[in-house]
């Protein structure tokens, strides 16, 4: 269904010193305030319920909304309401936060809480209201958009699965592997402190540069994820420190409840100059252990399995792999670029490092990527990008690549190689050796994001 001419109509006027936007079905859209709080959680709570965390939604939604936030407030939500009545009917809101691409630290948005009542979905609200973030994310200059969102749904709205997302390995009581008194004796693991933000986040930066693309995470963000967050909030991690002879050496997070029998991992990382391997085996005993104490918490029967959300090539896998011997490949992240200039232009050291320790290093010469509908001009001299600009394919000079639609996309995000797009699809090409350089600049490369919420 497109929408129509008045539902893309953004904050047009203002009203009561709030930008408004008059919408079709006597609707209006508007920025949220805090008076919103307890509308804009009922909303949430109504249309998205948490099956294993009751009212964790909306207290996560209070959270967002309660000032505190390092990174969202009140005025980063858009509310759709009735004009006659104020009841609200849809909302969203986007988390403003920076991620690392090959260590270049990039702003960018998290759209999230999208929530629309059932009868009034399917008139342009979702556009309406991603109208008005994009423009505000332009604003602030991010680079590019990423959500988590309804399969296929958002690429309407210019968004590409292009960004590994959630892909995890799981292990069972019976392949735990085997822990010696003097090990669990040596290693011991407890609830993170808020005096534990800076060991926390120096470990977590050192691990960012084991994958292509992590989300940033200061010290402040750390002492929220602590100290911050509403007990029963359906985002909220349990963060835990791994000690040895009572020094910290590393953190990990997992959710505070079960997930359909199963305990969910998301994080963990040990300081540079560490082994993995006998940690990782008073790590992994710990959390069976506590798997185990929420199944007889909630009444189940038993814990089924530790779910591991660490990303492919995680020290884990390489060492415990046959102890973790269900895996689930990651499906996707939706990324929406605005301006790709601009985004290639910020990343250029790393492709220029890539370049420079590949069989192409001191590479001179031109790469024009061909979208059929827009293009990429990129020229090299002496191993150095000197400029990247908007292009439209030509027959002369030809194209160096053609990619359809935003498929280019997943080369820029380590998702897919050249190979893989040229198999996926028909109407993707490369001529002479575009190829080779392709792969030097954009190798497929594992991410591991775990955003702010």
């Amino acid at each position: 269904m497109q929408p129509s001419a008045t539902s893309e109509r953004v904050m047009t006027k203002r009203e009561a010193g709030l930008e408004v936007a008059p919408l079709p079905d006597g609707l209006r859209l508007r920025a949220a305030t805090v008076a919103d709080r307890d509308a804009i959680a009922d909303l949430v709570e109504a249309v998205l319920p948490h099956p294993g965390v009751p009212l964790g939604q909306r207290t996560w939604a209070l959270d967002l909304l309660s000032g505190d936030h390092p990174c969202v407030g009140a005025g980063d939500f858009s509310v759709v309401e009735e004009s006659a009545t104020g009841r609200l009917v849809s909302c969203m809101t986007c988390i403003w936060q920076r991620w690392s691409y090959g260590g270049i630290s990039l702003p960018m948005g998290l759209p999230e809480v999208v929530v629309t009542l059932p009868e009034f979905r399917r008139r342009g609200l979702v556009r309406a209201q991603l109208d008005w973030m994009h423009r505000r994310g332009d604003e602030r200059g991010v680079m590019f958009q990423a959500i988590d969102g309804i399969l296929n749904f958002y690429r309407q709205f210019g968004y590409e699965p292009a960004l590994a997302l959630k892909g995890y390995r799981s292990g069972y009581a019976t392949t735990l592997p085997s822990l010696d008194d003097e090990t669990r004796a040596r290693y011991t693991i407890r609830r993170a402190v808020e005096a534990d933000a800076p060991f926390l986040a120096s470990v977590y930066a050192h691990s960012l540069g084991r994958g292509m693309m992590g989300g940033e995470r200061d010290e402040r963000v750390w002492r929220y994820d602590l100290v911050g967050r509403s007990p029963g909030s359906s985002v909220r991690l349990e963060i835990l420190v791994v000690e040895e002879h009572g020094q910290p050496i590393g953190v990990v997070a997992h959710e505070p409840h079960l997930d359909e029998a199963q305990l969910r991992v998301f994080l963990y990382e040990l300081k540079p100059g560490t082994s993995w391997l006998w940690p990782s085996r008073v790590v992994m005993r710990h959390l069976w252990e506590t798997g185990t104490r929420y199944a007889e918490e909630a009444g189940l029967p038993g814990l089924a399995a530790c779910e591991y959300y660490l990303g492919d090539g995680h020290p884990l896998f390489s060492i415990y792999g046959d102890e973790l011997p269900s895996s689930f490949p990651p499906i996707a992240w939706y990324v929406r670029v605005p301006n790709l200039a601009n985004l290639v232009r910020a990343i250029a050291p790393v492709l220029e490092e890539r370049l420079a320790g590949s069989v192409l290093t001191g590479h001179t010469g031109e790469l024009r990527l061909g979208f059929y509908d827009g293009g990429l001009y990129l020229r090299f001299d002496a191993g150095r990008i000197v400029e990247v600009s908007p292009w439209t394919p030509t027959e002369e000079p030809p194209a160096s690549a053609l990619f359809p639609d935003r498929t280019f996309l997943h080369l820029l995000f380590g998702h897919r190689s050249v190979a893989e797009l040229r198999h996926a699809f028909a109407d993707c090409w490369t001529w002479g050796k575009s190829d080779v350089l392709l792969d030097i600049l954009f190798p497929k490369t594992p991410s591991n994001v775990l955003p702010i919420v």
